[in-house]
């Protein structure tokens, strides 16, 4: 399967790219159209240059497609006049005529004359056909359709089909396989906005969707208080809405939710169901729906118990076909506009029968159509298999019933910090056997959420045509616009965002993975590393800037806080290699330099900046472990070059809460603090987390991080006291964590224990649980002193510890022979000692008692001076005079 940006680079774009059936390609290049059409061909089609005069021929009844029309030739140096049917034409010109073959003759003639007349088309719900040509005396083009939305939808291919200022030589001959085509706004957190709600039904129109179904969380007039009527700016709105859906042919559907309360059996809320959707019908809305789903799976009014006896499940079921059979008896059937009655069912999932299913299938009118998950509440993969037997499991097996699928992606409500914009993938082609068709539930970000929603109108339009990777390209070029430039910056965005729920169809960061891949095999075969990865790289952390001119302004916005974490990662990452590369070069210097780059972007990029609406702040999550993947590589060869050791003592971690699903609390000691341990419940006074050693050690910097960053509170222990202890008995306490995610102490002297804890001490706000993301103490060798004090929060035995991002830090400038000691427990034969950190001065080593000089010590960020002559057992800087010393490691090999 390509890539979406091997499909970019391969396949025709909407804007600027061709596609060309084999038999005409030399000769009548036609523009890639989207939905795939069921036939094109350029036999009988003639390009029609557009420019000059231009007459559209259409019945006042087409005027949305009228509308569009207009807005497409606007771009064409087109004069364009308007007239209707019964209207004499130019003699010169070209014509435009639209229509049906009901409510227009000249599309009844020009469909005959262009041998379309048998057209399967024209007879099909939707269908519509596009015919550039002539009508015997001047050039035209024909827009026929089934129907007013077949009409509609024909504008939308003839858009595509010019380029410049001419329609292309194509004969389009067009309908959906599937019926229900469109979006379910069906999330919680952030509802979207009204402006966002009605870019989206200008969105599903250009991409021939016809159903929103509106059922936004946060409504309270959907469910708490659905009993009530809509007034006031709410009202307003909603007209706008119910309004803007019908101008862009789009089904807008009211979805009531009303299960948290009612009383099935109630003839007061029967009356209130039918009173609400008639207000509803007054507004123009002709499509309902009742949702059943996340609600209680029992009975909880008596009347209903005592009505509807039984298994609790069964009961639930009769009373529930029960109200809804009298709803679309009393307020459907009563209305002979009005579509059929839609529902999704308190058990919406699995595709076997259950005795719920059964009675609702038994008990539910037939003609009552629902909506159904797949197999799971997030199903990665939809069957044709599960598909029929779902329709019998909430059917019968004489009469399956009618099912869509509520799609769950690319929702993000359950990983608010995550983008998600792989494409739609894993959905059978021939689903449309089955299935009236898919409702895509988006991300609380609207516009980002485009790219995927236009993937749901390819497959859903024509399955068996429906290619993902080239759906997503596409999309992606639209989204970013005609620059070529922004189109490969949003490709390689999109590249850091493809996982999903880590299912291996949607791997992490495929692009930069393959990249990263390519320059380690290289770099392990000691040929020359490629620049691929460089350039990826440079282009990630590029994307604040790259992105900004791109067309839809929304999605930018949408994600911005990904692209701001993405491109710091890119620049963490772009240091990781280039600290390699000076580490092969042997400057060690510049790799610690490039070193301390990748922490400060690290540490950026792990910031906590994305908000949510019950969530808190959360890290914006973007590669998916791609980066981390690259720079834990690159550190871990960098210090392996250094002579760093990783060979201390490492600990084991337990705690006295529960964990939260496979959140264990060894990833609080995994190094990695992109992962983390989550507790299960909100801690109580007294629960601990607690660090092992195994041996009893010397205690230096205790590093607590917390939360989803180090800057943003959130799941923690808010109220604590870290305290060490040798025998894991009597305990001595280090310090107090207080309401901050990062907590990093470094005591007055080394401690000698072998455990270290954190312990609550007060209860955290309620529903506030546990994150910890690492836990870990330095582990401090015995031996070493300095002549000079130590700055605050510093000891002289971390410039041995093994870890770079500890230090120590002179209080005050070297006076005369001032100096760093290091006495070994055991002589060493050293072949080197490398020194990190600011410093300046002379390395001396003991041997027979004798201090002798070894070397200078001059570079600012790492010196190595090489040690002969034998054993040693004791090692010193001596200071310059006047200068303050600050050391991050002294690494003997």
């Amino acid at each position: 399967m390509r890539s979406p940006a091997a499909a970019l680079l391969g396949v025709c774009l909407l804007f600027t790219g061709v596609l060309v059936p084999s038999s005409a390609r030399a000769e009548q290049p036609i523009p890639t159209i989207h939905p795939t059409p069921t036939k094109v061909t350029t036999d009988k089609a003639k390009k029609i240059d557009l420019r000059g005069r231009v007459t559209v021929v259409a019945p006042t009844a087409q005027a949305d497609a009228v509308r569009v029309l207009r807005e497409q030739l606007a771009t064409t140096r087109s004069q364009v006049t308007v007239t209707t049917p019964d209207a004499a034409l130019p003699a010169a010109g070209t014509v435009i005529v639209l229509g049906t073959t009901e409510d227009n003759p000249e599309v009844s003639r020009l469909v005959k004359a262009a041998g379309l007349s048998d057209s399967p088309s024209l007879a099909k719900d939707e269908g519509y056909v596009v015919h550039p040509g002539t009508d015997g005396r001047r050039k035209a083009v024909l827009l026929a359709g089934h129907d007013q939305r077949g009409v509609f939808y024909a504008t939308q291919t003839l858009r595509q089909l010019i380029t410049g200022t001419s329609v292309a030589a194509a004969t389009v001959e067009d309908a959906p396989l599937m019926s229900i085509r469109g979006v379910v706004e069906g999330f919680y957190g952030f509802p979207w906005s009204h402006q966002a709600r009605l870019d989206q039904l200008a969105f599903y129109g250009e991409h021939k969707m016809n159903t929103y179904i509106y059922t936004p969380k946060d409504d309270e007039l959907l469910r708490k208080k659905w009993r009530e009527p809509y007034t006031g700016e709410h009202l307003a709105d909603l007209q706008e809405l119910i309004d803007t859906a019908k101008a862009n042919q789009v089904d807008f559907v009211f979805a009531l939710s009303p299960g948290n309360d009612l009383c099935y059996s109630s003839e007061a809320d029967l009356a209130a169901t039918k009173a609400k959707f008639e207000s509803l019908y007054e507004l123009g809305v002709r499509d309902f729906y009742i949702a059943l789903d996340d609600i209680p799976k029992e009975l909880h009014c008596q009347s209903d118990k005592d009505k509807f006896p039984g298994e609790t499940t069964v009961a639930q079921a009769n009373a529930q076909a029960h109200y809804l059979n009298l709803v679309n008896d009393q307020f459907v059937h009563a209305h002979d506009d009005v579509n059929p009655l839609h529902m999704v069912p308190t058990s919406y999932t699995g595709s076997g029968p259950t005795d719920y299913k059964t009675a609702l299938g038994k008990a539910m009118a037939s003609d009552i159509r629902m909506q159904w998950t797949g197999e799971k509440v997030v199903s990665h993969e939809i069957t044709l298999e599960s598909a029929t037997k779902a329709r019998t499991s909430y059917g019968t097996a004489d009469d399956p019933r009618e099912i869509s699928v509520w799609d769950n992606y690319p929702v993000n409500d359950f990983a608010q910090d995550r983008l998600f914009l792989g494409s739609v993938r894993k959905r059978d082609p021939q689903l449309h056997t089955q299935l009236l068709g898919f409702t895509s539930n988006p991300m609380i970000e609207p516009y980002a959420s485009l790219p995927t929603i236009a993937n749901y109108a390819d497959y859903s339009w024509n399955p068996p045509a429906y290619d993902a990777e080239e759906s997503m390209a596409t999309a992606l070029a639209e989204i970013a616009g005609p620059d070529k430039a922004v189109q490969g910056a949003l490709t390689i965005f999109a590249d850091l965002n493809n996982n999903w729920q880590d299912d291996p169809d949607y791997p992490n960061a495929p692009e930069l993975s393959a990249d990263a891949a390519a320059f380690w095999k290289a770099l392990d075969a000691g040929t020359t590393t490629p620049v691929a990865l460089d350039d990826r790289l440079k282009a990630i952390e590029a994307l604040p800037t790259s992105l900004e001119p791109m067309a839809n302004q929304g999605f930018r916005s949408d994600a911005e806080d990904w692209i701001v974490a993405a491109s710091q990662w890119g620049a963490a990452s772009r240091h990781a290699v280039a600290m390699v590369r000076a580490v092969e070069s042997g400057d060690l210097s510049g790799a610690v330099e490039h070193r301390a780059e990748v922490i400060k972007n690290r540490q950026l990029a792990l910031r906590a900046t994305h908000e949510t609406l019950t969530k808190g702040t959360l890290t914006p999550k973007v590669g998916d472990g791609a980066f981390q993947a690259l720079v834990n590589e690159a550190m871990s060869r960098t210090d392996e070059a250094l002579g760093l050791s990783d060979s201390g003592p490492r600990p084991t971690a337990t705690t006295t809460m529960g964990t939260y699903k496979t959140y264990e609390i060894g990833r609080a000691v995994d190094g990695d603090d992109s992962t983390y341990f989550w507790s299960s419940h909100a801690p109580k006074v007294a629960d601990e987390v607690r660090l092992d050693y195994g041996e009893v050690i010397r205690v230096g910097r205790v590093t607590l991080r917390q939360a989803q960053a180090d800057d943003t509170a959130g799941d923690m222990i808010s109220n604590g006291v870290l305290e060490a202890s040798a025998d894991g008995t009597t305990w001595t306490e280090i310090g107090s964590v207080n309401k901050k995610p990062l907590v990093e102490i470094t005591p007055d002297e080394p401690i000698e224990a072998r455990y270290v804890r954190v312990r609550v001490t007060a209860v955290n706000k309620p529903l506030t649980w546990v994150q910890v993301r690492e836990f870990g103490v330095s582990v401090l060798p015995p031996g070493i002193s300095s002549t000079i004090e130590s700055a605050s929060g510093t000891l002289p035995e971390s410039i041995a510890d093994g870890e770079l991002d500890t230090r120590w830090a002179a209080a005050s400038a070297a006076g005369a022979d001032d100096h760093l000691l290091w006495e070994f427990e055991e002589p060493r034969d050293l072949s080197q000692v490398t020194i990190v950190g600011d410093v300046a001065g002379t390395l001396q080593v003991r041997r027979g008692g004798e201090w002798i000089d070894a070397g200078a010590v001059d570079d600012r960020f790492a010196a190595r001076v090489a040690v002969t002559g034998g054993p040693v057992d004791a090692v010193r800087i001596v200071f310059t005079e006047g200068t303050v010393p600050d050391v991050a490691e002294v690494i003997t090999t």
